[in-house]
């Protein structure tokens, strides 16, 4: 089944299935010593790869700069380490 012919719902519930999935894999990784900064390169690197093998690196490279925007913009802004030692006091 396509992401069109999907609900909002069965989109979400994957969404979710796949950040568990995503999240339980990097801390196995961690156990093994592998650092966050290793696992985000090919976190990176492997979906930089799949967006340009399915929609082109046209539009790969132009979904990353709206994403880098969103970034930039405050979209993770409560997961800054200042906030994350504020909020811890």
């Amino acid at each position: 089944m396509t992401d069109q012919a999907k609900t909002a719902d069965q989109i979400k519930a994957d969404k979710q299935a796949c950040d568990q999935a995503l999240q339980a894999m990097t801390e196995q990784m961690a156990e093994n010593g592998v650092s966050l900064v290793v696992v985000i390169d090919r976190l990176m690197t492997l979906g930089s790869a799949y967006a340009v093998r399915i929609t082109g690196k046209a539009e790969a490279g132009a979904m990353f700069r709206e994403i880098a925007d969103r970034i930039e913009t405050g979209l993770f802004d409560h997961l800054e380490p200042e906030h994350l030692q504020e909020t811890m006091h």
